[in-house]
């Protein structure tokens, strides 16, 4: 997966949550359940060190907790590779 794409899916999800009440992102929660689809070709979470970088880069700590309802192994190490830096 390239850095790029993992660094915009992380800003457009950060965005998103962060505009909305989380009830109100039925589309988010379409475009986050797509990605962490471990079929999808888009799958995000084959490099969590990029995800937790961008995780980092925009703030968007909310999302490794919206991770955890899709792939609660992969939310519980973002959360170590984030605290690492």
């Amino acid at each position: 997966m390239e850095n790029h794409f993992v660094k915009s899916a992380v800003e457009v999800l950060a965005n998103g949550f962060n505009i909305h009440p989380l009830k109100e992102n039925a589309l988010l929660f379409k475009y986050m359940e797509e990605l962490c689809c471990k079929d999808n070709t888009l799958y995000l979470l084959d490099d969590l060190e990029a995800v937790a970088e961008a995780i980092r880069e925009y703030d968007a700590y909310l999302l490794i907790d919206l991770i955890s309802l899709y792939d609660c192994k992969a939310a519980q190490q973002l959360d170590i590779l984030v605290l690492e830096d």
